[in-house]
């Protein structure tokens, strides 16, 4: 009888040819997969620069492109200013690099706009008849660069410099009524845009935003009390959402629900 054990296999040479292909395919995918577990080759920027554009192509303005925390309320006794500043003199771009951001204290970042190392922010274009409001860029203080939005172009190389398309529309007035039915006559309220500069008080119902740039914007009421109404023990206050966006055709705005509690300033707290 023949005994099986004893024979020597002999692989044929099309099994050799198929199973060298296989070994090939899996050691350039096992490549792949490391390669994409790493923030190797991310593109992630260290300076973006911001072009400013809109139809008929590039426009130089005179003006500033500042940089506002995502969350920054701008009503004085908050963070009214900016967190950075670049003055624009008929130029038709500005930059932003990461060593400007490096000199920020930690403690100017409100909560809201800092995840462990990362900070959100947005920049806000202001010319002397146009501008332009980007939201939802990072810096991520750990890495040393920025994160950009969905809608732009990482640059090819990692350091490199982003360019983003700061599309500007025309400053327009925001103005009209706002439903004071539901407001306590002792609290004063503020109508603002997170993260940028743009705020207004109400007055007997009505408010006024010069030199926004034209657009849809998800605006809030903050509200405070008035000084001469402190109540002792209160150290907080509301900031509402309003039922419908904010835009230069809206006239007649209502206080929706709490959106949020925040501190009150040093100078509104009664002891």
């Amino acid at each position: 009888m023949c005994d099986a054990r004893n024979k020597k296999f002999r692989m044929p040479l099309k099994w050799k040819t198929a199973l060298c292909g296989l070994v090939v395919v899996m050691a350039f995918t096992h490549c792949d997969l490391q390669m994409a577990g790493t923030s190797v080759g991310t593109g992630n920027p260290t300076e973006i620069e911001v072009a400013f554009k809109n139809d008929s192509g590039a426009v130089p303005i005179t003006g500033d492109l500042s940089v506002y925390a995502s969350t920054q309320i701008p009503v004085e006794g908050y963070a009214p200013a900016p967190l950075l500043k670049v003055n624009v003199n008929g130029m038709t771009q500005a930059s932003l690099n990461v060593k400007a951001f490096q000199s920020l204290p930690d403690s100017l970042w409100p909560k809201g706009s800092k995840n462990g190392s990362n900070f959100m922010f947005n920049v806000v274009v202001t010319g002397d008849s146009q501008g332009v409001i980007l939201k939802g860029f990072t810096w991520r203080k750990a890495e040393g660069d920025f994160v950009l939005r969905d809608e732009d172009q990482k640059p090819p190389g990692n350091g490199a410099t982003a360019v983003i398309k700061g599309q500007l529309a025309p400053l327009v007035a925001f103005q009209g009524i706002v439903d004071t039915s539901n407001f306590s006559l002792l609290l004063d309220y503020y109508l603002f845009i997170y993260g940028t500069g743009y705020k207004a008080k109400v007055e007997r119902g009505v408010f006024a935003m010069p030199n926004l740039p034209k657009d849809k914007y998800d605006g809030f009421l903050l509200s405070l009390p008035r000084k001469e109404n402190q109540i002792s023990g209160v150290d907080s206050a509301s900031v509402y959402s309003l039922t419908t966006s904010l835009d230069a055709g809206t006239s007649n705005l209502t206080r929706g629900e709490v959106h949020e509690r925040v501190l009150l300033p040093d100078s509104l707290r009664s002891n």
